[in-house]
């Protein structure tokens, strides 16, 4: 049996097609809810939306909020794109039981030497840490951004809370004291014009020979077709001047609005230094005494309960 791996035949532009900007991005599901979503793919017929460059980095899909950065669940640095291309290596991870973390280095995505930017996402049983640290030579503004489709019922300062149906969900800035979450909606779809309609994909013929073709609407997919659900919101953290690490706890289905958890640095989830992660209040449904047996030692965290953060699936075609 050769280990030598075939030669990959496969076109750059087959591999790349339908990449977005989204390094860092990731999904959150928990208490019967998908809290944190990825919006998907766009409108196959707006113009250009499959020209990615030359470079690959500064065709007219860039633009399109969909598969820019800014529309996804990462850091906007400068209000610019991330690199489509380059690659997010995990540098360090662990699993044990309940207990699960990640580290991934995704300063090339941004143009910037290794261990520059990273972002360690911890899962310890139903308690999610996000947390990003930046090196102390980064300059210019980093925003942390999350969508959001549930339903605010506050937010102010350094929590956010939301619901869908009964269950409820809750989002608190550990550090630093000075960030503060901010709550508004993506940008207005644009609409373009398109003047030869034969271009055009999945629709049905027109008369004219001109027509118009608008960016998907912020919402959710519904059975009835796509971007036809729910209203998508942006949540979003400003970093203070001269910040070097944000850490947010990410709590499905918690009521809890006193939820005190330490913060260890990156460097120390690498090295597995015990580090261990209060419990918070629950409803009744969801305990199980039985989870909340320490693993601190040997993963350096302590477990409970919850589903895992995943990164968004490929882009799928979406034609309407």
């Amino acid at each position: 049996m050769s280990l030598v791996p075939e030669p990959d035949h496969r076109r750059p532009e087959d591999v790349f097609l339908h990449n977005q900007a989204d390094a860092g991005s990731f999904i959150l599901d928990g208490a019967r809810q998908r809290w944190i979503i990825d919006l998907g793919a766009d409108d196959y017929d707006l113009p250009g939306y499959f020209d990615h460059g030359p470079d690959n980095r500064s065709g007219s899909r860039w633009g399109y909020y969909r598969a820019h950065t800014a529309g996804h669940n990462t850091l906007v640095i400068d209000g610019g794109n991330q690199i489509p291309d380059a690659r997010a290596p995990i540098v360090g991870n662990c699993v044990d039981g309940d207990c699960k973390w990640a580290v991934f280095d995704l300063s090339a995505a941004y143009g910037k030497p290794a261990g520059s930017i990273r972002r360690g996402a911890a899962l310890i049983g139903r308690q999610v840490v996000i947390q990003d640290e930046v090196r102390a030579e980064l300059s210019g503004k980093i925003v942390w951004a999350v969508h959001t489709s549930a339903e605010p019922i506050s937010v102010a300062g350094s929590v956010a809370r939301f619901r869908s149906g009964g269950d409820r969900f809750v989002l608190r800035i550990l550090e630093p004291a000075a960030a503060c979450f901010e709550i508004g909606f993506p940008p207005e779809p644009q609409v373009f014009p398109i003047a030869d309609v034969r271009q055009l994909h999945g629709r049905p013929l027109l008369d004219s020979n001109a027509a118009e073709v608008a960016e998907l609407p912020r919402r959710v997919d519904a059975e009835d077709g796509r971007a036809a659900g729910a209203l998508i919101r942006r949540l979003q953290i400003a970093w203070p001047k001269g910040t070097r690490r944000l850490s947010v706890a990410l709590l499905p289905d918690c009521d809890d609005d006193d939820l005190v958890l330490p913060v260890t640095s990156l460097d120390d989830w690498l090295a597995r230094r015990p580090v261990r992660l209060a419990s918070y209040s629950r409803r009744a449904s969801w305990i199980n005494a039985a989870r909340h047996a320490a693993r601190g030692a040997s993963t350096g965290f302590a477990p409970s309960q919850t589903r895992l953060v995943r990164k968004p699936a490929p882009e799928r075609a979406a034609v309407r």
